[in-house]
């Protein structure tokens, strides 16, 4: 169950990287000179994704965050909580976060009581880099309605197949903010592993605009700092991997972590005293064998997390809690990969079970527990080339069954273990790629998919999210057409989509402390996405990432019909420049969200977020692996800003000032500063 406490701690043994480090799976289909987009696409993707991998090497040596990294890419969202180690969920292409799902090495670790993991909890020393699909994916995630982010972890060997390297990284910046990472590769006989370490924390003391409750009373106001918005996440992990013969091949990595920290509240009503803790582990082994007609592999992954949320003061929810989750999921798949009729076929059968209980000695609701999910499913793809042209379609059917049934009183509906309730959940999607020119790639994909409601959403968190054990399972269709550009020192994207969801689930604000889940009928989303990088020389580079968005309710309450559905952004831009002069690196960047609403009715609008950045990197050839970093982010101290009061009043003042934030009205921090010094082992060239 994720709630503001929990986090997981990470215990992973997964596989997956065997295609991407060693050739043992079918040829891979033969088209003409796939373009690269708008950033290096992951290998074995499909042919008609709209598909980035994301590197870290270079946010790590700038002490950035994975959500940072991943908020650079068109039409993807970052919904954060607060600053630094604040809850941060995904949004892609207005989707909701429970719609995308979160890999680690192609192993789900979003089920159905975490699956709106926090990004803001994954460190990001753990992983070489991410592979995000906006839309279609991988036969993995053929229900994922909003679509995928899949993190590599950071293998023990380098892409050319050496050693990788040891490395020791220390950061320091504002509100107390320090950094930890250590790694070191080693072998014993055929198996190279490497170990790392990590720390992060911060007081999370930052200043912010409060209103005090009265939006349209500017007499009150002030700045306050923020408190008890601590936190600490440590890391620890060793991954691994080994060539079994001269076809199979096993990789796994071993990933701990934990997290204490504060559970500030909203801006103007400040929690003092509400902290949460976390605990979990996840195991995952996976063993893959090349044949001749292509490979064959199996993957085993269990999960255990445990968090805790105390608010005995209220200061947070409705009602003093003392709660405590606890949740046990595991996962068995089979993928296959054959070369069959001029065209490659993945297949993967794959069955999990999960089971959540909850305590709490001080609610006056019962809470769920012994709630059991048990889920069987099928998916398939097929392409093949036809000319210059690629298709693709791609089925998958899934069973769940859910073993709790509702219990009615005048106080609420509450949940328990009892007579299961099952259900079919279908996804298919179908796409073609025409490649035109070497670099030239024009893309479009259709498809169809159900979601069914997550623990969190049904039965609530430790906090502020009420749950709504009655929601109905959310149905969508979508399509999206593109056109890729891979020119020399220019690549490029650009493309539309449409989806129309059913029973659209949203968290809806029930008070200034609280949120509930709840069906919002029909909602419609259409938006443009344009994605460009350029680099014309080593000395000098650039990208830039845009994305438009109508989201569009079109349930029946009149108060609601029409309006923008809330938490979807209309306009998010990211820019960035760098030049390299000498040993010295330079960066600025711009980040500009506008057009967001907190309600549904659309009377609370977000502030505008706009913030600038500077980096400045020194690495002099003569240090052999060794670089300082000075990034600065939001450079103008942006924290205030103007947002028109609706209904509008006739007469007197039609704005008001308010804080700067995210979506749920958190606020953010101001300027930041950050500095971070990188100690690597010297490359044999360096030696």
């Amino acid at each position: 169950m994720k709630s503001p406490a929990a986090i997981p701690l990470l215990f992973v043994l997964s596989a997956g990287r065997a295609a991407a480090q060693e050739t043992i799976v079918a040829p891979p289909i033969e088209v003409v000179d796939a373009a690269p987009g708008d950033g290096d696409e992951p290998p074995g993707a499909p042919a008609t994704a709209f598909a980035t991998r994301v590197t870290f090497d270079r946010a790590k040596s700038e002490g950035r965050t994975v959500a940072e990294e991943l908020e650079t890419l068109p039409s993807l969202h970052v919904r954060s909580l607060g600053g630094l180690g604040a809850y941060s969920a995904l949004s892609i292409r207005g989707s909701s976060s429970s719609q995308v799902l979160v890999l680690i090495d192609g192993v789900p670790v979003t089920p159905a009581s975490d699956a709106t993991l926090s990004i803001g909890d994954l460190p990001i020393d753990a992983f070489e880099s991410a592979d995000v699909y906006r839309g279609v994916g991988p036969i993995s995630s053929s229900f994922a309605i909003g679509g995928v982010v899949d993190l590599r972890t950071v293998p023990a060997t380098t892409n050319a197949g050496g050693r990788a390297r040891s490395h020791l990284i220390l950061g320091a910046g504002s509100f107390g903010t320090s950094r930890l990472a250590v790694a070191s590769p080693a072998r014993i006989g055929p198996v190279r592993l490497l170990a790392r370490a990590s720390l992060l924390s911060s007081e999370g003391d930052f200043e912010f605009y409060d209103d005090n409750g009265t939006r349209q009373n500017t007499e009150d106001d002030s700045l306050r700092a923020r408190r008890n918005a601590d936190f600490t996440v440590v890391e620890a992990g060793v991954a691994g991997g080994a060539r079994l013969g001269r076809a199979l091949r096993l990789d796994l990595s071993t990933s701990l972590s934990g997290r204490e920290a504060g559970v500030p509240g909203l801006g103007t009503f400040q929690a003092e005293s509400a902290r949460s803790r976390g605990l979990g582990a996840i195991t995952s082994v996976a063993l893959r064998r090349g044949h001749a007609a292509g490979s064959a592999g199996a993957r085993l992954a269990l999960r255990a997390t445990a968090s805790a949320f105390r608010d005995r003061e209220n200061e947070v929810g409705l009602g003093a809690q003392d709660r405590s989750d606890r949740t046990l999921f595991g996962l068995l798949g089979v993928p296959t990969t054959l070369a069959v009729l001029g065209g490659v076929l993945d297949l993967e059968l794959r069955g999990s079970l999960e089971r959540y209980a909850a305590s709490d000695p001080l609610s006056s609701v019962p809470v769920p527990s012994g709630i059991l999910r048990r889920a069987a499913a099928a998916a398939g793809s097929f392409e093949r080339p036809v000319g210059i042209a690629t298709l693709r379609v791609a089925l998958a059917l899934e069973a769940i069954d859910d073993g709790y049934e509702l219990t009615k009183s005048f106080i609420g509906t509450s949940a328990r273990a009892g007579s299961t309730s099952a259900r079919l959940q279908p996804g298919a999607s179908a796409g073609v790629r025409i490649d035109p020119a070497r670099w030239l790639s024009l893309r479009s994909n259709v498809m169809t998919a159900e979601r069914t409601p997550t623990f969190e959403e049904l039965f609530g968190n430790n906090g502020s999210v009420q749950g709504n054990p009655e929601l109905r399972p959310e149905r969508a269709l979508g399509a999206d057409l593109g056109c890729f550009i891979g020119a020399g020192a220019l690549q490029a994207m650009t493309g539309v989509y449409w989806q129309e969801a059913h029973d659209l689930v949203q968290f809806i604000l029930t008070s200034q402390r609280t949120a509930r889940a709840a069906n919002v009928g029909r909602a419609r989303l259409r938006g443009l996405e344009v994605g460009a990088r350029w680099r014309p020389s080593s000395y000098l580079g650039g990208s830039v990432a845009y994305g438009w968005l109508e989201a569009t309710n079109l349930g029946e309450a009149p108060s609601e019909r029409g309006k923008q559905v809330p938490g979807r952004p209309e306009h998010d831009l990211y820019g960035r420049l760098d030049a390299t002069i000498g040993q010295i690196g330079i960066a600025g960047d711009l980040e500009v969200v506008s057009g967001n609403f907190l309600d549904p009715a659309n009377y609370q609008e977000v502030p505008t977020r706009t913030y600038a950045g500077a980096t400045l990197r020194l690495e002099p050839a003569s240090w052999r692996g060794i670089s300082i970093a000075l990034v600065m982010k939001n450079l103008f101290d942006h924290i205030v800003a103007d947002v028109p009061i609706r209904p509008a009043p006739i007469g007197g003042r039609s704005v008001v000032p308010q804080a700067v934030a995210d979506y749920g009205g958190f606020p953010l921090p101001g300027r930041t500063v950050m500095v971070t010094l990188r100690i690597a082992e010297p490359t044999e060239d360096e030696r």
